[in-house]
């Protein structure tokens, strides 16, 4: 499974922080604000206003792998604050797909109660003592 940004796989298939610290300090800068302040909008005004891009990981083709830094928006700021990895668990079942009425796959949200899998304290992680 991947990993959000800020995490990684050693060698040998343990979960541990990015060691880039410049990644590690973005994402901890997110948590921090958005604990200050207790909004997402306020989140993402402060990253805009001080000019500091987020990080993502490039999944698949052409450059996958590699990290590109842009402006953070609500929507990005909203699954990294709901993403129990950022909190060290390991989850699995967080969704399902379904089929509306023309038969296009959606992706439904579960609640954390059905949720196939969730191991509190996996790995280590950003946000301490939650999930």
């Amino acid at each position: 499974m991947p990993l959000p940004i800020g995490l990684v796989y050693t060698p040998d298939a343990r979960v541990v922080l990015d060691p880039d610290r410049q990644i590690q300090d973005t994402v901890r800068l997110l948590f921090d604000t958005f604990r200050e302040t207790g909004s997402v909008c306020a989140v993402v005004r402060r990253l805009r206003g001080g000019k500091i891009l987020f990080p993502r990981r490039i999944r698949r083709g052409i450059g996958k792998g590699d990290v590109l830094w842009s402006e953070i928006d609500h929507s990005r700021v909203l699954q990294i604050l709901h993403n129990p990895r950022y909190a060290g668990a390991f989850a699995y079942g967080r969704t399902r797909t379904a089929y509306n009425a023309r038969l296009k796959s959606v992706q439904l949200r579960v609640e954390r109660s059905d949720w196939q899998v969730l191991i509190p304290e996996a790995h280590e992680g950003y946000i301490l003592g939650r999930v």
